[in-house]
C-alpha cells in the first residue's frame, strides 16, 4: 500500500511541476488540495504529499491552513543560486575524484544517454530529474556531509531555475556534451580538467538561464 501511494504522489508531483514549468500555474497562484483534486482527478491525499515534495524542490511554498502558492523566482535568486553552485559543486567534484570508480562512471554515462533519449520529451520535469540525478550522484561521492547538505539546499531552488534550460532543445544538446566532458575528465582522474569542465558547465547554464529569465521579465 505504501509503495502504491508513493508512486501515485510522485506522478501527481511530476504533473503539477510540469504545469508550473509550462506556465499553466503562474507564480503567486494559490493551489488548494480541493481545487487540484477537481482539476486533476486525484484524491486529496496524494495531492497533499505531492505539494510537500514540491515545497522541498522550491516549486511552491505552503502556509498552514491556507494552502500552497507557486513560488516567484527573481533574478537575484538566480544570481545567488548559481554563484554558490559554481563554487561549491566544483569543490565537490574535485573531492569526489578519489571515491569514484569505473562502475560509477558507467552509471553517469547511462544517465547522460537517458537525457539524450528524453530530449524530444515534452516532460521538462523528467529531464530535470535525470539531470539532477547526474549532479547529485557526483556530489554524494565527495563524502563531505556538510558540503552535500549545502548543495542539496541549493538544488531545491536550482531545479526550478533549470526549467529555462530544459525548455530549449539546443541547450539540452549543450548540457549533454558538457556532461560528457565532465565524465571524461573524471575517467581520466585529471583534477584540473574536472574542475574546468564543471566550472564551464555551471557557468554556461548560469548565463543561459540569466539571459532567458531577463527576456521573460521584459515581456
Amino acid at each position: 500500500m505504501n509503495i502504491d501511494k508513493s508512486t501515485l504522489s510522485e506522478k501527481v508531483s511530476t504533473l503539477i511541476s510540469d504545469m508550473i514549468l509550462k506556465g499553466i500555474f503562474k507564480p503567486g497562484e494559490r493551489l488548494t488540495e480541493t481545487g487540484l483534486s477537481k482539476k486533476l482527478g486525484f484524491s486529496r491525499t496524494p495531492i497533499r504529499e505531492a505539494l510537500r515534495s514540491l515545497e522541498k524542490e522550491g516549486f511552491v511554498y505552503i502556509v498552514p491552513r491556507k494552502g500552497a502558492t507557486v513560488t516567484l523566482l527573481t533574478d537575484r535568486d538566480i544570481e545567488e543560486i548559481f554563484l554558490l553552485k559554481y563554487r561549491l559543486e566544483t569543490l565537490a567534484v574535485v573531492l569526489a575524484l578519489e571515491h569514484i570508480n569505473d562502475e560509477d562512471i558507467n552509471y553517469l554515462k547511462r544517465l547522460n544517454r537517458k537525457l539524450r533519449e528524453l530530449k524530444k520529451s515534452k516532460s521538462i520535469s523528467n529531464l530535470i530529474d535525470i539531470n539532477s540525478k547526474f549532479h547529485s550522484y557526483i556530489i554524494n561521492k565527495c563524502y563531505n556531509h556538510r558540503l552535500i547538505k549545502m548543495l542539496d539546499d541549493i538544488f531545491a531552488q536550482f531545479n526550478r531555475a533549470t526549467a529555462f534550460s530544459f525548455g530549449d532543445e539546443s541547450r539540452i544538446d549543450e548540457v549533454i556534451l558538457e556532461h560528457e566532458e565532465i565524465t571524461e575528465a573524471i575517467e581520466k582522474r585529471d583534477e584540473k580538467m574536472v574542475e574546468s569542465a564543471m566550472e564551464k558547465h555551471v557557468y554556461k547554464g548560469w548565463q543561459f538561464i540569466k539571459d532567458k529569465f531577463a527576456g521573460q521579465e521584459k515581456k
